[in-house]
């Protein structure tokens, strides 16, 4: 008998500093981090070995374009996780020739869960994770020569870093960006404060041409705060997932 599908879902918990909830923690969703269809369908092959890449590729492509073709033209679409249906913003001005009158609509499409995706949710189980007082949060990698999300790295290219309290300042040693083998943990490569460029929410980042292929963990060491002035300690925050590093093409 197939086990039934249940939401099992990491949780960090957050003090309320604003209104009549301040003093009172609510819950976040500690995300491991967000998957593209490129990755959905490297899963499916993976569980799957009769099926080809190429064949679920292309045919997911022409789904979502078709479903985005149903939504322009005015259908609203059900699928197996909800349904999509298009919709209109603000209040109705009938002088439609004036350029703030249009302003006030927006087109969007509004979703609804299926009862599929709804009986999953039902029984939610929340396990409580420790959040870090300080430090570093990575949120989202983007390969800037591939436009990956959170999925590869370019051997010889840049990386953009995006998270919280990323800024290289301070004078510490151990501040950068790490990229760890994601089997043995040995750090493979270090990216020294010096070499990168960025704020508090993001970082551009090289990457080394000798970087040998591989699936990694990255790992980021600031002094950052929400204040001026930097810890006196360095503090480490990792990514909450792996990416593969390729060799950049043609060289």
């Amino acid at each position: 008998m197939e086990e039934k599908k249940r939401a099992e879902w990491r949780v960090g918990l957050y003090r309320c500093n604003v209104g009549e909830r301040k003093g009172e923690w609510y819950p976040r969703v500690q995300l491991w981090g967000t998957v593209d269809l490129e990755q959905v369908i490297d899963k499916v092959v993976k569980e799957r070995s009769d099926l080809r890449r190429e064949t679920l590729q292309a045919t997911a492509s022409m789904l979502a374009d078709k479903v985005m073709d149903f939504l322009v033209k005015g259908y609203a679409v059900s699928t197996p996780l909800g349904t999509f249906t298009p919709g209109v913003t603000g209040m109705w001005n009938p002088n439609r020739l004036l350029p703030e009158a249009r302003a006030q609509n927006k087109a969007v499409v509004n979703y609804t869960m299926s009862k599929e995706l709804k009986s999953y949710l039902a029984d939610p189980l929340f396990r409580q994770e420790e959040v870090p007082a300080g430090g570093p949060r990575i949120h989202d990698v983007i390969d800037l020569t591939t436009g990956e999300r959170n999925r590869i790295l370019t051997a010889g290219s840049h990386f953009l870093v995006k998270g919280r309290l990323l800024l290289m300042n301070g004078d510490l040693p151990g501040r950068g960006v790490y990229l760890m083998d994601d089997e043995t943990g040995k750090t493979q490569a270090y990216i020294p404060p010096e070499e990168l460029q960025g704020t508090r929410s993001e970082l551009f980042v090289p990457l080394p041409a000798d970087v040998p292929e591989g699936t990694y963990r990255l790992r980021v060491g600031s002094q950052c705060t929400t204040n001026p002035q930097p810890m006196r300690a360095v503090a480490y925050g990792d990514c909450g997932w792996t990416m593969k590093v390729i060799q950049k093409k043609g060289g």
